[in-house]
């Protein structure tokens, strides 16, 4: 039993001695790194305030790009034309302005359902399978015509304004092909409209010969079988016809405007870390400085090992 407690002690003291060698050596190293750093500490000082210095002049001699989303809306069946003008994007005398233009579907899941509503799993399985994108299934060249808005993301110079940003639109207004596209839809539309005014004027005038017809029964008049008609599905009828008109005189508002921006674009300086020269910029001298001054100091040390 006294063996056993003598063995205990013995542990307890060696673990004791461990942990006590081991915030020793912890000490000792923070106690070595700070007297390296004070011998050291103008050098460090003349650094910083050298790195500061250079990286405000470096800062404001370097003009910042600034960044631009445009909200739009392609018409005319042009996602795929507008997104291969955007992919082959360079920077000319048209466009001085702007650095560069990415475009990418708003992805509207409501949209997507809407699309494989009328599809059975098979079909859309199928589907599946056809897509060859490196990009998410949601932004895929398949599925990127069925949304409605687009967003381009624009970085443009320092000096350019707003209209700058806008001005990117001429690159998709060179395209006879889908202007004569979008007068023709535009064309198709308005007789649409008109058809669906008539077929509404019809039913209400429908509706109001039925009315009338109710009221001259209760009074003593002749009385009209309406029997066949399903009021419920007329109104259902009339209200359909009513938002397709409301969609298609939506559709013609855009006049000739093949990719319409919907929001007011705002300009945003397109700041990183690399913008803030003054802070990073001290920070490498030192760091630099630091990592010289220890190679150097192992070299010595080595070197005089070597020579005893």
């Amino acid at each position: 039993m006294a063996a056993k407690r003598s063995n205990n002690d013995i542990e307890l003291n060696d673990l004791k001695e461990g942990v006590k060698s081991g915030f020793n050596a912890v000490g000792m190293f923070v106690f070595r790194c700070l007297r390296f750093l004070l011998k050291r500490v103008l050098i460090i000082g003349i650094l910083l305030l050298a790195g500061i210095g250079l990286g405000l002049i470096w800062q404001l001699a370097t003009s910042t790009p600034q960044k631009a989303e445009l909200l739009v809306k392609l018409n005319a069946g042009s996602t795929a034309y507008v997104y291969n003008a955007v992919e082959n994007f360079e920077q000319s005398s048209d466009f001085p302005r702007i650095q560069s233009v990415q475009i990418e579907p708003v992805v509207d899941l409501s949209e997507i359902l809407e699309k494989f509503k009328v599809l059975d799993d098979e079909q859309i399985m199928m589907f599946l399978d056809e897509v060859n994108s490196s990009k998410p299934l949601l932004k895929s060249e398949e599925l990127r015509s069925n949304y409605e808005l687009h967003k381009i993301d624009l970085i443009v110079d320092e000096n350019a304004n707003p209209e700058d940003a806008t001005g990117v639109l001429k690159l998709f207004s060179q395209s006879e092909y889908y202007q004569k596209q979008l007068a023709e839809t535009q064309k198709i539309n308005t007789s649409q409209i008109e058809s669906n005014t008539f077929a509404i004027a019809q039913i209400d005038s429908m509706l109001i010969n039925m009315n009338r017809s109710l009221k001259e029964t209760k009074g003593g008049g002749t009385y009209t079988n309406y029997e066949d008609f399903d009021l419920a599905s007329l109104l259902w009828v009339k209200d359909s016809i009513f938002k397709k008109n409301r969609l298609l005189i939506a559709q013609n508002r855009v006049g000739n405007c093949l990719v319409c921006v919907v929001n007011t674009p705002k300009l945003i300086q397109n700041k990183t870390l690399f913008h803030y020269k003054a802070l990073w910029l001290p920070i490498l001298l030192i760091t630099v400085y630091l990592l010289l001054s220890v190679v150097i100091r192992f070299y010595q040390k080595t070197a005089s090992r070597i020579d005893e």
